[in-house]
């Protein structure tokens, strides 16, 4: 219930036409999420956004890993101090990282540009004046939230999935809210705001961010004594390893060009329904940007 309430207000947005990104980069594309919601405080929209990717993530954080799943039974300070350690270990983990950081940092610009056509000002907001490194970093961000965490919850229910991952409460939640919430925050950012399709320059970083993980997962091993994900141990899988390997990588490839494709059939059917004030308002900020 929780997470259903903080949904409906995740979708009350502040008004006017706010962004999600950078209005516009060197290709002209523009970054923006439009509401039709006027009676929203544009102080809470970046709380909102936090808090709907923080109600779900909360079960990943090491503290909350460590509880036992008998309520009766105590804490153990050794199990918090191990899931502490091997917390960065998890590719479920780093993406919901991801995650959460996109909607922080967006919501944040967000805010920021909203206030500015609220009080009159130039429609700008502090990620148009960054280096363009860092433009291209919050792009990169987004292309990287926009596909992987789909493949998380299609690696769980394919390779991970067991009987009992839903035997009991608190694990049904556990599992939910790390493999499934993830890609319900990503579909709704690609289906209910205004950003625009992903670059195809981003598709090969994210295959360099996948590789670089599995130096991640086999750097934990050599260290800590076990494999994150059981289908990248070599011994246990033999000549599947490299197939799991492939076979991701050309998910990762399937999902990004889905994901692209989706973002353009949105951008279509929206653009051709959006009313004739909200054109007049897009193309005011457009001309601000320059």
């Amino acid at each position: 219930m929780k997470t259903v309430a903080l949904a409906w207000w995740f979708d009350s947005a502040p008004a006017h036409s706010v962004p999600s990104g950078p209005l516009s980069d060197t290709q002209g594309r523009i970054y923006l999420t439009l509401t039709q919601k006027p009676d929203t405080p544009h102080r809470i929209y970046v709380l909102q956004r936090f808090l709907v990717s923080s109600v779900c993530y909360s079960d990943s954080i090491p503290f909350t890993q460590a509880l036992p799943r008998d309520a009766s039974k105590p804490k153990s300070d050794t199990r918090t101090a191990l899931a502490c350690r091997r917390y960065f270990s998890y590719f479920t983990h780093l993406s919901y990282i991801g995650v959460t950081a996109w909607l922080w940092a967006s919501g944040v610009q967000s805010v920021i540009f909203a206030k500015a056509i609220k009080s009159g000002d130039d429609a700008r907001y502090p990620l148009q004046s960054w280096p363009r490194p860092l433009q291209y970093l919050h792009e990169l961000l987004f292309s990287t939230i926009a596909a992987l965490p789909i493949i998380v919850t299609i690696v769980y229910g394919v390779l991970l999935a067991t009987p009992d991952s839903f035997s009991d409460t608190f694990t049904a939640w556990s599992n939910i809210s790390q493999h499934v919430m993830n890609t319900l925050f990503v579909l709704f950012e690609l289906i209910f705001t205004n950003l625009p399709s992903l670059p195809w320059i981003q598709l090969p970083a994210t295959i360099v961010l996948l590789g670089l993980y599995l130096g991640v997962a086999y750097l934990t091993q050599s260290t800590q004594g076990f494999y994150p994900y059981t289908f990248l141990d070599p011994k246990e899988q033999g000549p599947l390893l490299a197939g799991y390997i492939l076979g991701i990588a050309a998910g990762q490839i399937i999902v990004f060009v889905l994901v692209r494709y989706v973002i353009m059939l949105r951008i279509r059917v929206v653009g051709e329904k959006r009313p004739a004030a909200v054109e007049f308002n897009t193309h005011d900020i457009e001309g601000a940007a320059h």
